[in-house]
């Protein structure tokens, strides 16, 4: 670490203390934060992934294992009364595993990771994501709905509107036959009450 950075650091620290506390709406939940320095030289570029995965927040992890822990709803065990009709659910394991051979089938690279909710101080693995580049610089993401229980009312929660990217080189003929065929798969799952 350079010495300017120490110094900072140092003032940072001494400022802030060791934990800098936040809590979120209606008293739901709290925590807390503290400052630190990222290297660049030993964790490279500062974005939001390398951010999560240096915490432990993200973790890379295999495009099958993510499928399997989907197709059997491992992160269910966390919701002692949710029940689901075992017939609907065979249809869905054979949906999600189209789902899986469509993007292995028609991607460049296809990763996937895993990330940690925190609930009640322990930590939950949630089903996680797959990413799969589907031409030059193209990527597309695909993760199910994650089953949060919250007592933060629907009103209070506040969310960004959702930005539509506008891209200078439209989709070509593949990547559009491929996002209709993953909208369709998607669409037959269906929801889970």
């Amino acid at each position: 670490m350079h010495s300017e950075t120490e110094r900072i650091f140092g003032t940072l620290q001494v400022i802030l203390g060791e934990k800098l506390g936040f809590d979120l709406p209606d008293g739901q939940d709290a925590g807390y934060t503290s400052p630190f320095v990222w290297d660049a030289s030993e964790n490279g570029e500062f974005n939001i992934l390398n951010l999560s995965q240096y915490k432990g927040w993200l973790k890379l992890t295999d495009a099958d294992v993510t499928i399997r822990s989907w197709q059997q709803l491992e992160y269910l065990e966390y919701f002692p009364n949710f029940d689901y009709n075992t017939d609907v659910w065979k249809i869905i394991t054979t949906q999600l595993q189209s789902l899986s051979d469509v993007l292995k089938n028609n991607s460049q690279v296809l990763e996937s990771f895993s990330w940690k909710n925190y609930s009640d101080r322990t930590a939950i693995t949630s089903p996680g994501l797959i990413v799969a580049e589907i031409e030059d610089d193209k990527w597309i993401c695909v993760c199910p709905t994650v089953y949060k229980e919250t007592e933060i009312p629907e009103e209070v929660i506040s969310r960004s509107p959702l930005v539509k990217e506008t891209f200078t080189k439209p989709f070509t003929e593949t990547t559009l036959n491929l996002i209709s065929k993953i909208e369709k798969i998607t669409t037959d799952l269906g929801k889970i009450q």
